[in-house]
């Protein structure tokens, strides 16, 4: 699944129960690493909202820069000046009731390029939260999601559902109580299956106990993992039961019958519209180079045979070591942080 909204396109590979995949390891926010229980999502700076920009040598780029919250003022389709992913939709050819029609003139190259770089980023997307080589059945949610419009490699079917624009606040009302337990368990000779037996009863009574409906619980996942390098055949045991909330049982904290028919706006004038506190269209480095992996060369002397080893190098390394160790050696992720620091 993949949400587009006005600033990024966020990707979830969805298990069997319908829910997102839970990051098995650790969760990566902003580009840091945190060990949160939270579902694996991959999200880009792509949306409706992110703008298009000539680079140098005529390369057409689509975001991370978006003014997703200024796309009804500021993009072409909507008589500004500036150009958005959205106008490029609508350049195509794309028609909704939500959308003028584009007056301004887009030439077909501009098109036809931040097209594709819209196409390859989320192809890019869709491998990242991929469990297997086979094609999948993409679902597209979010207003923005009108900015895919061609072909996806390795994907089978592209599903857009009825109110795809607001599956969001559609979820988050329909949202769902939970009971989670995990910890390590040392089994003592007991049967599987009444491990698995004990595990879901007491996720059931922690689902009952979080507000969830008796009728409507249900177990979603369920893992018991070997621990490594321990002789008593100790497990990391995961239970998850999901259920509707038990609205009869949640505390009423309305404190008037009265609805407000009145909001006082403040102006903020002082405050600059760019979060970077300058140009939107030319933001600071934020130290992290975008690399094309498709096309990246390692940079090695002709002359003396030396490798000049980059960033990017290091993080090959690291992958490498993690794949060739198969986890025995422990994650590798402490060395690259000293190694990027020495490069430095």
């Amino acid at each position: 699944m993949v949400d587009i909204g006005g600033t990024t396109s966020d990707s979830a590979a969805l298990s069997p129960s319908g829910l997102p995949r839970q990051a098995s390891t650790t969760a990566s926010i902003g580009g840091v690493r945190t060990a949160f229980s939270m579902p694996e999502v991959s999200s880009i700076g792509l949306g409706g909202g992110s703008l298009v920009q000539i680079e140098g040598g005529g390369k057409v780029s689509v975001g991370p820069v978006s003014l997703g919250h200024r796309l009804q003022t500021e993009s072409l389709c909507f008589g500004g000046s500036t150009l958005m992913a959205t106008d490029i939709v609508v350049a195509q050819g794309f028609r909704d009731e939500c959308l003028p029609l584009l007056e301004a003139e887009i030439s077909l190259d501009m098109v036809d390029k931040a097209s594709r770089q819209i196409t390859l980023q989320l192809e890019r997307a869709i491998e990242s939260v991929k469990t297997s080589g086979l094609d999948v059945v993409l679902l597209l949610v979010g207003g923005g999601s009108i900015i895919q419009t061609g072909e996806l490699k390795n994907v089978r079917e592209c599903i857009r559902s009825p109110f795809y624009k607001v599956a969001h606040a559609l979820g988050a009302a329909i949202a769902k109580v939970s009971g989670e337990i995990d910890r390590i368990v040392i089994p003592n000779g007991r049967p599987r299956a009444e491990l698995i037996s004990s595990l879901k009863v007491e996720a059931t009574e922690l689902a009952y106990r979080n507000g969830a409906c008796t009728v409507s619980v249900e177990i979603t996942d369920v893992d018991l993992i070997p621990l490594q390098y321990v002789t008593n055949d100790a497990i990391r045991a995961v239970v998850k039961a999901v259920g509707e909330i038990e609205w009869r049982l949640q505390p009423i904290s309305c404190t008037s019958d009265k609805l407000a028919t009145s909001v006082t706006v403040v102006e903020l004038e002082e405050m600059d519209d760019s979060p970077y506190g300058g140009d939107l269209r030319n933001p600071p480095s934020s130290g992290a180079v975008e690399v094309d992996l498709e096309s990246y060369v390692t940079e090695i002397s002709k002359d003396t045979g030396e490798w000049f080893v980059s960033g990017t190098d290091l993080d090959f390394l690291g992958e490498g070591c993690g794949i060739l160790g198969t986890g025995g050696g422990g994650s590798v992720h402490s060395a690259l942080l000293h190694s990027h620091e020495a490069l430095r």
